[in-house]
């Protein structure tokens, strides 16, 4: 879960993603931004909650690793966070290792890039 400033959610009418990468985003309007692990083989028939305490695979947690530093560079450049802005972003930042992230080259680099996108698409 990560908090951004609450203007920077823009506003739509589904706050719940399932994102190409697999991973599932939900972005609040009060700032609040949860990102999941793709989660498979759900048994539903039980009813009520069940916890599921399994281990998480590393490709899953390296993909909700890249999104939450996607989401921050977005954040810090002040861009609006929507389904389309996080993954233009996490796709522009497949070059870089998900720890080089947050050096400011890469930060400048990937939301330049993502801006650039997200300005063709308009």
């Amino acid at each position: 879960m990560l908090k951004v400033p609450p203007m920077l959610i823009q506003r739509k009418k589904t706050h719940y993603h399932i994102l190409e990468s697999g991973a599932t985003l939900i972005l609040g309007y009060n700032g609040y931004v949860w990102i999941s692990a793709n989660v498979q083989n759900v048994d539903k028939s039980e009813g009520g909650f069940t916890e599921d305490l399994s281990k998480i695979p590393i490709e899953n947690r390296n993909v909700c690793t890249r999104l939450r530093n996607c989401i921050l560079i977005l954040a810090q450049c002040n861009m609006l966070l929507s389904d389309t802005s996080v993954t233009y972003a996490y796709e522009e930042s497949s070059k870089y290792d998900v720890h080089e992230l947050l050096n400011p080259e890469a930060m400048v680099d990937v939301s330049l890039l993502t801006h650039q996108r997200l300005a063709r698409s308009m």
